[in-house]
């Protein structure tokens, strides 16, 4: 063979290892943005079925989307997914005090859009109801839920 047979041929095996440690790379990150996608969808359809299928797959419950920089249980919220809600309440690595880009968190979304049921169920978690800055009673007063109010400042 060659020298330059041989060179040709070194190059190609080189290439090869490259692509392979490329596919590694890449492909669970491309993997991983499209569960991120499905992990959203599903929670704006409020579909808690294949929602859990999603999660089991992997992927974090507490990823944050790249609109807003929500997490799927403040994103549940906005979208008045109370099925998806309900069903990320309960996994076990949910970080409830996950905080979207501006810092609101799940029990603020709930008490500004005067979701008296998704603040019983976090204040039955134990979330932060008292956090530095604004807090989930600023939003309570702002919409004026008197019953809201009550239960923030029970949890106090």
């Amino acid at each position: 063979m060659s020298d330059k047979a041989i060179a040709v041929r070194v190059c190609f095996r080189r290439l090869a290892q490259m692509l392979s440690i490329l596919m590694l790379v890449a492909i669970p990150h491309i993997a991983a943005a499209d569960d991120a996608h499905d992990f959203f969808l599903t929670i704006e359809r409020n579909d808690n079925y294949m929602l859990g299928k999603v999660l089991e797959r992997g992927v974090d419950p507490n990823v944050k989307e790249s609109k807003r920089g929500d997490p799927g249980l403040v994103l549940a919220l906005r979208e008045h997914a109370m099925r998806a809600f309900e069903a990320l309440l309960n996994v076990p690595k949910i970080n409830l005090e996950a905080q979207s880009n501006n810092g609101d968190t799940a029990l603020m979304i709930a008490s500004y859009t005067g979701n008296r049921a998704a603040v019983i169920a976090l204040l039955e978690k134990d979330v932060e109801v008292n956090k530095p800055g604004w807090a989930a009673l600023h939003y309570a007063a702002a919409i004026g839920d008197c019953d809201i109010i009550k239960l923030l400042l029970d949890k106090s």
